[in-house]
């Protein structure tokens, strides 16, 4: 081989980078659907915590595997949506005295299954209510704008839960 077709080839090799390359794919971003279920009472927030491993990227488990999308996120973080999601639950009134502190342990997809896990503490008249509790629901089908749905279904549970839990700590 000549020295001309030497100075050709990393010219050939950058050319078909270009065009045998991964395409461009654009970053979808997705946020939870609004609550429905209104909180019987505004609340304080106290600490909302993270500790799922989740953070603006889609998490899906298969077994004792978990895997990233790079290419389908959140808006936010886990806590901040989920804060954000019970701040618009509340009612306009004055804010009780009551405070809700949430810790997220699970925000993940396991096939079709959104599974939202959480540890939800409300303090109320001096006293402290402590729970776990896992939310699921199933998307339709595995994609991402269903999964988002499923996941926002998860949200509307929980805010129900809380709010049954707020009703009766004021009896």
């Amino acid at each position: 081989m000549n020295k001309k077709h030497l100075l050709w080839l990393p010219l050939l090799l950058l050319a078909g980078g270009c065009f045998w390359g991964n395409s461009y794919r654009e970053v979808a971003n997705y946020d939870l659907a609004p609550v429905k279920t209104k909180l019987p009472a505004a609340v304080k927030f106290d600490i909302f915590r993270n500790l799922s491993g989740a953070d603006r990227r889609f998490l899906y488990r298969r077994g004792n595997e978990v895997f990233c999308d790079e290419y389908n996120r959140w808006l936010s973080g886990p806590e901040v949506l989920l804060l954000r999601s019970l701040s618009a639950a509340m009612p306009d009134s004055q804010v009780s005295g009551a405070r809700l502190g949430v810790t997220i342990y699970r925000f993940v997809w396991s096939d079709a299954e959104a599974q939202l896990g959480v540890e939800i503490s409300l303090s109320q008249n001096g006293t402290t209510k402590v729970w776990n509790k896992v939310f699921t629901s199933t998307a339709k089908d595995k994609t991402p704008v269903e999964l988002a749905a499923a996941m926002s279904d998860c949200v509307e549970q929980m805010a129900a839960d809380i709010a049954c839990a707020l009703d009766q700590k004021k009896k």
